[in-house]
């Protein structure tokens, strides 16, 4: 079928060499890097298409920058896309205004831009709310698509409780969120503090953990003197000969 397609595809080239329709059916059997560079190739010469038309090119060439790690360019590609109506890439534009410290427009962008019923917008308008000045911003992108919830990254959606001071939430958000790295430890160690639940959080020092010694004595030490009697607990007793 692939190999159909790739047929298929450099016959229309052949045929109509410059037909937007043909570029655009190629982009969609690209991904990655060879959806960005041939994006990048086909914009070059895509000035005079119909608007609708390069806002589609625009889109799957900011996407192939997402899933090959280029996420500037990325962001850049997806605003010029949503300025031509292409709202699927709102949280991608957004994220790249933020990144640029372009803060109120980001804001305004979000803001004005409808509800997304796209899974990965969803998740990526939260991502850009979360670096707005308004500590509110994140959760209230969460609650414009509640049905969608499920598809953010259950680290972003606790830090939008937290940033309301809801740490509670953010606990039972992140509680079977399993800790892979020390970001996760140390976001669920904040937020366990903030909901002063000392027990938890004294779960989550582990001063027998060198590769990661230094991130579990700044715990060590924040939860000794927030909360002295948990120095009585396992996790916590090497730390007291230190």
């Amino acid at each position: 079928a692939e190999d159909a397609r790739a047929s298929c595809t450099l016959l229309l080239r052949e045929r109509w060499p410059n037909a937007p329709q043909v570029a655009l059916f190629e982009m969609e059997t690209l991904f990655g890097e060879e959806a960005a560079k041939r994006g990048e190739a086909i914009l070059k010469t895509a000035d005079h298409w119909p608007p609708s038309s390069r806002r589609e090119l625009l889109s799957q060439t900011s996407m192939g920058h997402e899933f090959s790690g280029n996420p500037e360019r990325s962001g850049e590609l997806a605003l010029l896309a949503v300025r031509l109506g292409d709202a699927s890439r709102t949280g991608a534009a957004a994220q790249y205004l933020a990144s640029q410290k372009k803060l109120d427009e980001a804001a305004a962008l979000l803001a004005k831009a409808a509800p997304s019923e796209d899974p990965m917008d969803v998740a990526a308008r939260v991502k850009a709310a979360l670096a707005l000045p308004d500590p509110k911003a994140g959760l209230a992108q969460l609650r414009r698509q509640p049905k969608l919830m499920e598809f953010v990254d259950r680290e972003a959606t606790a830090r939008a409780y937290m940033r309301v001071g809801d740490y509670a939430s953010a606990q039972r958000v992140l509680k079977d969120v399993c800790i892979k790295c020390e970001a996760t430890r140390s976001l669920k160690f904040e937020a366990a503090m903030g909901a002063r639940d000392y027990a938890g959080a004294a779960k989550l020092v582990d001063l027998t953990d060198r590769p990661n010694f230094a991130g579990h004595l700044s715990r060590f030490t924040t939860l000794a003197m927030a909360a002295p009697l948990t120095l009585v607990s396992p996790s916590m007793l090497p730390g007291v000969a230190i």
